[in-house]
């Protein structure tokens, strides 16, 4: 019986789902949708191609399809896709018969090769690795043959208090992040997802805590990483505060310091600045030199053969590097810019002051382009983004889902007592408790070994917001 039901769902003409962008959104690059299908209308052995729609044809476009739900007669219910958004503003998905199916005479796929203690990802204009074994989550991101970020990691920051003499001690204490387990949980032609489970740990005081689960996304000759980052909650509620929390990236720096750049994006344009700015008086740095600096663009400057440039190369080494930029998103409609030099005795310089930062950052030198946005960025404040030790050689960047430069975070309750006549919680016991809370944050990295234009990093952080 049931296998006459499944000969006729495939013997019936099966349904199409045609999709458009929603809120005038853009078509840029892969995204994932969900589709939903009628009981009884799509075999549970059923292959999806996906069609771009214009006014003359369909053409099917590279895509990655899987079943998420079935009906109780076992036909499918819920199909999630990828594709890429750019080859058309109209899709349409088709159910077809796995003997009927096309995809694999399509364009090359990504491809993953399992070695002894890592993963290796190809997967066109990006190449990478995701370690089985260590304490980082990612590393050697190259693009056209140059790496733009070594490797990655989780970081954590628990405050301990305590009270001596009647004065309140706040301790900081640095957590890393152990990974445990790497698997990928889902494979195909166009993207790959990696999920890392572990626990933060704390070799000072030896101790395990906040569970965590990381995954990790590569699309098929995409510039960008996406990352899904959930911590649970398994402290003591009375000790641990939390104090900060958020992935890290490593990036090699090369070229002068005058050709190191960083770009936040602000809700009044991008806040752009150089490590060494080429503005001075004595000597007089020539006006056009200065001017092409302040656009980004990279200077190569011959001293032997142009004394214009030879006096921009001895102006810079008079002017001071700076090395830290810290932007803290610290209420729904406030965020700050600050930075310092190298010098760690020094005092912070603060920057810009404004309202909704959309969470980006990108970072530039003599060797191409890293762009870093976080998702729901002044939704979810306290939220940050830090960048250190930009005039050394490998700089890095830190997405701070609960960013430092705010209080710590308490998860205890507000009394020690419960209020079940006058309040909501209703029984006579004190019961709230954090235990077992999760948060899952989401970051985006993109990389390129290219400078990006002015414009883009705004668009990006739009991107990683509103997905098409």
């Amino acid at each position: 019986m049931e296998d006459m039901k499944n000969m006729e769902m495939k013997e019936q003409t099966v349904q199409s789902m045609t999709l458009h962008l929603m809120e005038n959104r853009k078509a840029y690059g892969y995204t994932t949708w969900g589709c939903m299908w009628e009981k009884g209308t799509v075999s549970k052995d059923a292959s999806f191609n996906v069609y771009a729609k214009d006014s003359t044809n369909n053409k099917m476009v590279p895509s990655q399809s899987r079943i998420t739900a079935y009906w109780p007669d076992g036909s499918v219910k819920w199909t999630a896709h990828t594709a890429d958004s750019k080859n058309g503003e109209t899709f349409e998905v088709i159910p077809v018969n796995e003997d009927v199916s096309s995809k694999k005479d399509m364009e090359p796929s990504l491809f993953v090769k399992e070695e002894e203690d890592a993963y290796i990802v190809d997967a066109g204009c990006v190449h990478a690795t995701v370690p089985k074994n260590k304490n980082v989550i990612l590393c050697d991101v190259t693009v056209d043959g140059r790496v733009q970020v070594t490797d990655a990691d989780l970081v954590l920051q628990l405050e301990e208090r305590s009270v001596k003499d009647g004065v309140l001690i706040q301790k900081t204490v640095p957590y890393t992040g152990e990974i445990e387990s790497v698997s990928i949980e889902e494979q195909g032609p166009v993207r790959v997802t990696f999920c890392l489970r572990g626990t933060h740990v704390s070799h000072a005081n030896d101790r395990r805590v906040l569970p965590f689960v990381i995954r990790e996304i590569i699309y098929l000759n995409s510039p960008k990483i996406d990352f899904e980052h959930t911590f649970l909650f398994d402290g003591d509620e009375k000790k641990d505060f939390l104090k900060g929390l958020g992935v890290r990236f490593h990036r090699p720096m090369k070229g002068e310091m005058y050709n190191r750049h960083i770009r936040f994006g602000t809700d009044h344009g991008s806040f752009h600045e150089e490590m060494t700015e080429l503005l001075s008086w004595r000597p007089r740095v020539a006006p056009e030199i200065y001017d092409a600096q302040t656009k980004g663009q990279m200077l190569y400057l011959d001293a032997d053969n142009d004394q214009a440039a030879a006096t921009a190369i001895e102006a810079s080494k008079h002017m001071p590097i700076w090395s830290r930029y810290v932007l803290c998103q610290d209420s729904a409609t406030h965020f700050s810019i600050k930075k310092k030099i190298v010098n760690p005795d020094c005092c912070y310089i603060e920057g810009l002051h404004g309202m909704r930062a959309p969470g980006s950052v990108n970072i530039a030198d003599e060797s191409g382009s890293f762009s870093l946005s976080s998702k729901d960025f002044w939704q979810k404040y306290p939220s940050g983004l830090e960048v250190t030790n930009l005039a050394d050689d490998n700089a890095s960047c830190t997405a701070w889902f609960y960013s430092p430069e705010a209080k710590s975070f308490d998860f205890r309750h507000y009394d020690t007592r419960s209020y079940q006549m006058t309040s909501y919680e209703g029984f006579p016991w004190f019961g709230a408790s954090p235990e077992g809370i999760a948060v899952t944050s989401e970051c985006t990295l993109s990389v390129c070994s290219s400078l990006t234009a002015k414009d883009e990093l705004n668009t990006f952080a739009n991107r990683v917001n509103k997905p098409p």
